[in-house]
């Protein structure tokens, strides 16, 4: 990759939530019970786990941006996650070959020298924790932000059997992906995207202007998504939203196949979770709790 896009690159990722120079570890003198590694693929993985005190009914893999930091990230989405009944795990991305840049091994254009396969990473990870602490592997749900969003599209083609339903937030689908990844059955599938998304643009970026590589836009990629569970209807619904956010929330909910696919279109929403207009952490659990085979 070229300097000059490294340097655009580089203002791209100013804005990406959750950036942490630690890169997940936690610092000399500080203490976080959640913490916790594990060896895959002959690399020491980091991550955080929160159980709820009486056991949990189900397993969240939550990913974070690119750059992003598992230690700080989606406190609120955690605490949700405990009163419903769900264990919640953040998995930490491994380092780039841009310096000091850590990122989930989707294919971005400066990603080739990465060997390490995130998917199966991600895998090994969860029947880890559904073994030790007595969950059954069938209630293993995947959320991503942003560059972990990307994954969630990733997993949705590679193993759907995985996970009982996948949440994207601000995810993006990888042109490679769609175009070279043969879709192996279905799965529940959940979007949230901001319409002024500047970072992942909801119209894609075909001629990759913004240096990450070529994606499509959100209509295609969730068009995929709805082609892969053989949706055949759509209903749109007007959510209630959060005056002050002067954003507007639309859903568009398509059913008919073997599994439903759900797009929340934020009118005026940005590169982010959108929390300010919705109450988006609770529609990923509605939307996880109403896929739980529990």
């Amino acid at each position: 990759m070229k300097a000059t896009k490294i340097m655009a690159l580089a203002a791209i990722l100013a804005i990406t939530a959750c950036t942490d120079k630690t890169n997940g570890t936690v610092p000399a003198g500080e203490q976080d019970e959640r913490y916790a590694t594990i060896k895959d693929q002959g690399l020491v993985r980091e991550y955080y786990l929160s159980v709820p005190e009486d056991g949990a009914k189900g397993l969240i893999i939550c990913l974070h941006g690119h750059n992003g930091s598992a230690r700080k990230c989606y406190r609120g989405f955690e605490k949700k996650c405990l009163e419903r009944g769900y264990a919640i795990c953040f998995p930490q991305a491994s380092p780039e070959f841009v310096e000091d840049h850590v990122g989930w091994n989707v294919g971005y254009c400066f990603q080739g020298g990465m060997k390490v396969d995130d998917i199966r990473f991600l895998r090994h990870l969860g029947r880890s924790i559904c073994f030790k602490n007595g969950i059954k592997r069938s209630q293993i749900f995947l959320s991503g932000m942003s560059n972990g969003g990307e994954m969630c599209y990733i997993a949705a083609r590679r193993v759907p059997g995985d996970y009982a339903a996948i949440a994207s937030v601000a995810g993006l689908e990888m042109k490679w992906a769609k175009d070279s990844l043969e879709t192996r059955g279905t799965v529940p599938f959940f979007e949230v995207h901001g319409r002024e998304d500047t970072t992942s643009p909801w119209e894609g970026d075909y001629e990759n202007r913004l240096g990450w590589g070529p994606f499509v836009s959100v209509d295609e990629a969730v068009g995929d998504m709805v082609r892969m569970n053989g949706c055949t209807e759509c209903e749109t619904t007007e959510i209630p939203s959060y005056e002050e956010s002067g954003k507007s929330v639309t859903l568009h909910r398509y059913t008919g196949g073997k599994e439903e696919v759900l797009l929340y279109d934020v009118a005026k929403g940005t590169h982010s979770w959108n929390e300010d207009a919705f109450d988006v952490h609770s529609a990923i659990l509605d939307f996880f709790d109403s896929h739980s085979a529990l």
